[in-house]
């Protein structure tokens, strides 16, 4: 085959995939809520002369196709796969024996403090005397794999 041929049929090739993306995109209903990030998506914005002019439009524009891209989730989970392998992290989470797990951080003692400053205020505020308040923290997996213990 020619190079002529070859740069033809490669040019087909990636028109047909922009256009059939494209096509797809267009298509495709939106999807209202992701599960996997737990939030909304953005919705396709309204067009006004206003926000066309200051640039808002587009800046929402750009939200909207980011978040309803056909097989955003895939492309997602493969970003992900691709940090946890190459970085050993995504988002402060790491993987440790097939396990994705959140890095703990070392004890805020400031955090502790103004905890119990606020369960001092609502007993001597609310309580009588005479309640007892009791507090625990539950350890999860996280606590354990950094402790060497999963």
């Amino acid at each position: 085959m020619s190079d002529k041929i070859k740069d033809i049929v490669v040019t087909i090739v990636f028109l047909i995939t922009i256009i059939s993306l494209f096509l797809i995109n267009v298509i495709k209903k939106d999807t209202d809520i992701s599960i996997a990030e737990r939030r909304k998506l953005a919705t396709m914005p309204e067009l006004t002369t206003k926000k066309l002019f200051d640039g808002t439009y587009f800046k929402s524009f750009d939200s909207y196709v980011t978040d309803q891209f056909v097989g955003r989730d895939t492309f997602r989970k493969i970003k992900i796969d691709i940090e946890l392998s190459t970085k050993g992290e995504y988002n402060n989470l790491y993987m440790y024996d097939d396990y994705i797990v959140e890095e703990i951080f070392p004890l805020n003692t400031n955090s502790i403090n103004n905890l119990t400053n606020k369960i001092n205020y609502i007993k001597n505020t609310y309580l009588n005397n005479n309640s007892n308040i009791y507090y625990t923290i539950i350890p999860d997996k996280n606590y354990f794999v950094n402790k060497g213990n999963l």
